[in-house]
């Protein structure tokens, strides 16, 4: 296995480490890979692993994620769509809560992940969810200072949150397409 990812990666023109481990279950496992992995004694500080439509597997991830931000790390949490839907122009949708001034990590992340083959084409676009019009135009202007100090191109879209919409559904209703 790590002599397949290892060539993935070289195919891709992508320079990283790869490693496999083997455990005997899933929360344990990622929660043990996070406390051990590093490499010439730098460790990882960004966990990633995909979204799961499995409702017991959802509350897994939801106990790692709380583990590993007690490590002081921080999750990344992907969902692939199947090929088939390829056609769509694709978008690389990053949620910004502004609390974590981790803004500009995450553009980069989204940034290298559109120099993937297969994302090559993708449109970034920072979502962020506003409670109060006064909110909303305090976040325009940080995103819109952030954006231009990375100088990655990237959309930016701000919801305000009606009252009883949840921040579930907004993210489900804009991220769907």
């Amino acid at each position: 296995e790590t002599k397949l990812m290892a060539d993935r990666l070289e195919n891709e023109g992508i320079t990283a480490f790869s490693e496999v481990e083997v455990v005997p279950a899933y929360e344990e496992g990622v929660i043990a890979v996070a406390q051990a992995n590093g490499i010439a004694g730098i460790s990882s500080n960004t966990i990633m692993f995909g979204w799961s439509e499995k409702k017991q597997r959802l509350v897994s991830t939801l106990g790692i994620i709380r583990q590993i931000s007690l490590m002081g790390k921080s999750t990344v949490i992907c969902r692939v769509r199947p090929r088939a839907w390829s056609s769509k122009p694709k978008r690389i949708d990053v949620w910004w809560g502004g609390l974590q001034n981790n803004g500009d990590m995450m553009l980069l992340f989204a940034y290298l992940l559109s120099k993937n083959s297969e994302w090559r084409a993708a449109q970034i676009c920072v979502h962020s969810i506003a409670s109060s019009e006064m909110m909303l135009k305090q976040t325009e202007q940080t995103l819109t200072r952030m954006l231009a100090v990375s100088r990655i191109p990237a959309l930016t879209r701000i919801t305000l949150k009606a009252e009883k919409e949840t921040v579930q559904e907004i993210i489900s209703k804009e991220s769907v397409s």
